[in-house]
């Protein structure tokens, strides 16, 4: 089992400054846009399934989507304030999809929708974080803060925070053949506290990045 970034041991009072920066979202979660660019999978509800492999990608769209859906909506707890976004730098990365963006979890339609592409500077910025902290991947799953004017408790939506992540990474662990590094997506350096214009994939607030083991085919 991995071990979640420190940063997160502050993330009850970190969130709260969070949602007061007077910082635009990269994305709002409801948006709709450019719907050919959406890709349909398959979740089975509850039963077990065969993991999908294909040496040619880093994981099948149908496999993701499983761990995603167990991680979420699967776990006995309802997550008010927390929404799984996927976060893909290379397309060729997972089947089916053919456009790098960032793509909201749908598990009525069964779908990773499109939400935006991801322009120059955003795409500098996650560069610069991915090498910063030695992360050799092109695809996260992000864990996007929602419904901020309707949170009661801050310390629920940790939990929220702690269970996806958790319940993610031991999928992670049971696939085989993947690495995972799960960081706050910050511009702050070292050990320094970030503050809320630092959070450059806002609502975005957790980055669980996924890369090969070994090269793929």
């Amino acid at each position: 089992m991995m071990d979640i970034d420190p940063a997160l041991s502050w993330m009850s009072e970190g969130l709260k400054q969070i949602s007061l920066a007077q910082q635009k979202p990269l994305f709002q979660v409801n948006m709709r846009e450019k719907r050919g660019k959406n890709v349909s999978f398959l979740i089975e509800k509850g039963q077990d399934t065969d993991k999908v492999q294909d040496s040619s990608y880093l994981i099948h769209k149908n496999t993701f989507a499983q761990m995603i859906y167990e991680s979420f909506y699967n776990q006995g707890l309802t997550f008010n304030n927390l929404l799984p976004i996927l976060i893909i730098l290379n397309e060729s990365q997972i089947s089916g999809f053919y456009f790098p963006g960032f793509y909201r979890y749908d598990k009525n339609e069964e779908r990773f929708e499109f939400l935006r592409e991801m322009d120059s500077e955003v795409e500098e910025k996650v560069q610069s974080f991915l090498q910063t902290n030695n992360i050799q991947s092109a695809v996260a799953l992000g864990y996007a803060l929602v419904n901020i004017d309707e949170i009661v408790s801050w310390d629920d939506v940790v939990v929220e925070i702690q269970t996806a992540v958790k319940s993610f990474s031991q999928l992670i662990q049971l696939h085989g053949g993947l690495k995972e590094t799960c960081l706050v997506p910050t511009l702050a350096s070292g050990l320094k506290k970030p503050q809320p214009s630092d959070f450059f994939l806002s609502p975005i607030l957790i980055t669980h990045w996924i890369q090969p083991q070994y090269p793929l085919n």
